[in-house]
């Protein structure tokens, strides 16, 4: 094969990625519809930061888990007062974890639908990464789940913090 062709096949092959990614992300990520159940997030995106939360916070030692605590409502009212493009682009990057699971382990299976443990190492993955955008999207995204996790009282008081104004329980 000479260079030319090479460039060629090279050039097709890129743009049908570049197409393929477009059509995933205006076809099937962005702005969907929200579920009846929350202000913004699709049902989709639901079963995503339910799954999400309970890789983060399982619940062990001691602590509530993620979702007994309302990760999910959380996560859908801050998108609700931040700017439609940045709510849009964190529930973008929601279904980029879905669905960037598959490449994981070459499996087929998004990261919803996995068990725990294993998006527990997916999310480690995200956290670890040598990309340092998409270690940098993953951080805000935890950020947030904390900040949601965090500032519940069931959690202050499961880790033993006194969250009293007067230091008196």
């Amino acid at each position: 094969m000479d260079r030319r062709t090479f460039l060629k096949a090279l050039g097709g092959t890129g743009a049908t990625l570049v197409g393929a990614i477009g059509m995933r992300i205006g076809g099937f990520w962005w702005d969907q519809t929200p579920s009846t159940k929350m202000k913004l997030l699709s049902s989709h995106e639901i079963l995503i930061v339910q799954t999400m939360a309970e890789a983060l916070f399982p619940g062990d030692l001691g602590m509530p888990a993620g979702n007994s605590v309302g990760l999910p409502d959380f996560f859908d009212h801050y998108l609700m007062t931040i700017s439609e493009t940045t709510a849009n682009l964190l529930r973008l990057l929601l279904h980029a974890i879905d669905d960037m699971a598959i490449f994981a382990d070459m499996g087929v299976t998004r990261f919803h639908l996995r068990p725990l443990e294993e998006r527990i190492e997916i999310l480690r993955a995200w956290d670890e990464s040598w990309l340092g955008p998409r270690r940098g999207a993953f951080t805000s995204l935890k950020l947030i789940f904390g900040m949601g996790y965090c500032e519940r009282p069931e959690v202050i008081q499961a880790a033993g913090l006194d969250y009293t104004c007067t230091g008196k329980s």
